[in-house]
């Protein structure tokens, strides 16, 4: 089994970047990956948005030491609950990455996420 790591166009939900592992791979090894591979663009990359499977301080570090603005959901757990202000950011992030979500939505619909398809 394959997992697709993807960087989506956050304005028109074109696909810039992708890549592909092992579905047991942790997420939050591949967003420097998508990152880079989206560097291509002439088009400076200003903030990633990703979700909490991507969450942990080695990719926040890796957004700072790139001078690339945080945008990944922080992720609760049974040691630290998340605070209001952090709830409230995750929700103001998902309201822009519904569009990299029907990427992999489209994907799921159409061919049971076996092969991309580009519109």
């Amino acid at each position: 089994m394959l997992k697709e790591h993807a960087s989506v166009d956050t304005n028109h939900g074109f696909i810039l970047a992708t890549t592909l592992s092992e579905a047991s791979v942790n997420d939050t090894n591949y967003l420097d990956y998508c990152t880079v591979f989206n560097k291509h663009n002439k088009t400076p990359i200003k903030k990633v948005y990703a979700d909490k499977g991507y969450a942990g301080k080695p990719n926040r570090d890796f957004l700072a030491g790139n001078k690339i603005a945080d945008g990944i959901m922080r992720k609760d757990s049974t040691t630290a609950k998340l605070t209001d202000l952090e709830i409230q950011r995750n929700k103001k992030i998902s309201k822009v990455r519904y569009i990299v979500e029907q990427y992999f939505g489209i994907s799921h619909l159409k061919d049971n996420a076996q092969r991309a398809r580009f519109p």
